[in-house]
């Protein structure tokens, strides 16, 4: 029996940011190569839009990262946590209401290819939800590189968890000093 090995799968997570305050999009894009590592993280500002384009532009953002990083002949997959611009890129046509995608959308069909828009729920996109949200400290539009000491959500998660488990040991520790405090008091 002849099996059919399947190229390797890059990942792009990509989010997209709206400040209707600012009038401005911020974009991510977290690059994790086939054995799941993070590559890349990339952010970008940019003034105008609205919180769908930006979400269509963190798809781009991610295919441009991708084109850069990923092995020749490998597979993508860009994950996001926007129903309906996971679900317009792998649509054949565009529906005349989002013809103010068509540039972007394009560009993710003309990668068709290689690439493939899932849907994720946002609590599994935190790591490209948090940079997107960086990407609005940026002090002027453009694109940047979230340095490697910004941690991930997995790396939040850890420290939190790792916190909460500390302070428990502590209150246990402090319990159980009281009751021996009492306890010696009782007996001396």
């Amino acid at each position: 029996m002849h099996q059919h090995s399947r190229p390797p799968t890059w990942q792009a997570w990509v989010d997209g940011s709206y400040d209707h305050h600012q009038g401005q999009m911020g974009c991510a894009a977290v690059i994790r190569n086939p054995r799941g590592q993070i590559v890349a993280r990339e952010i970008e500002l940019i003034k105008g839009g609205s919180s769908t384009e930006a979400e269509a532009r963190a798809v781009l953002l991610g295919l441009k990262i991708l084109q850069l990083n990923a092995d020749p002949g490998a597979g993508w997959k860009i994950f996001s946590d926007c129903q309906s611009i996971a679900s317009l890129s792998n649509m054949p046509t565009l529906p005349e209401s989002q013809l103010a995608h068509r540039d972007i959308l394009e560009a993710v069909h003309a990668q068709k290819r290689h690439s493939v828009v899932e849907w994720v729920p946002r609590r599994k996109n935190r790591d490209a939800d948090q940079c997107a949200n960086l990407a609005h400290s940026l002090p002027a539009e453009g694109r940047s590189s979230v340095p490697e000491e910004h941690p991930s959500a997995e790396q939040a998660d850890y420290h939190q968890s790792l916190n909460r488990w500390n302070k428990s040991r502590r209150r246990i520790k402090n319990f159980q000093l009281q009751q021996w405090s009492r306890y010696r008091k009782q007996f001396a």
